[in-house]
């Protein structure tokens, strides 16, 4: 038999359903993981839990439905948006991963509004200028 698995990793868990190439749902598992929120500003995750946090997922469905890894046709992602993660030449983290929740970006996204940066910004990718978006975190 054929499976399918989808991997939803959020804010605060990760989520993995293991289904039948038909769509039948077959087995889930989530694993849950902190947000750092030391301050009423900063929202971040470390990317070593949430890496484990999927590895163990993906694991525990096909585990628990005792499927054959030559069976798994494809692994699906989904990810919260607007989070930053900066990486070394490697692709190994250099910081935490700055979530959508982040919002010590304010004061930057207040001033680049203020310029015609901003406008030429929104016309080309149609995304507004705010905190949560990872240009203004990187600036």
């Amino acid at each position: 038999m054929s499976y399918m698995i989808g991997v939803d990793i959020g804010t605060t868990s990760t989520k993995a359903v293991l289904f039948t190439i038909d769509g039948q749902v077959k087995q889930m598992h989530h694993v849950e993981y902190p947000l750092y929120t030391p301050d009423a500003l900063t929202a971040e995750q470390k990317p070593d839990e949430i890496f484990a946090a999927v590895l163990s997922t993906i694991k525990q469905v096909i585990r628990k439905e005792q499927v054959k890894r030559e069976n798994v046709k494809f692994v699906s992602f989904s990810a919260a948006m607007h989070s930053l993660i900066a990486v070394d030449c490697e692709g190994r983290p250099l910081t935490n991963c700055i979530t959508w929740a982040d919002k010590r970006a304010i004061r930057y996204a207040k001033q680049l509004k203020e310029t015609e940066l901003a406008h030429f910004i929104y016309r080309r990718t149609g995304t507004p200028i705010h905190p949560m978006s990872p240009l203004v975190k990187l600036i």
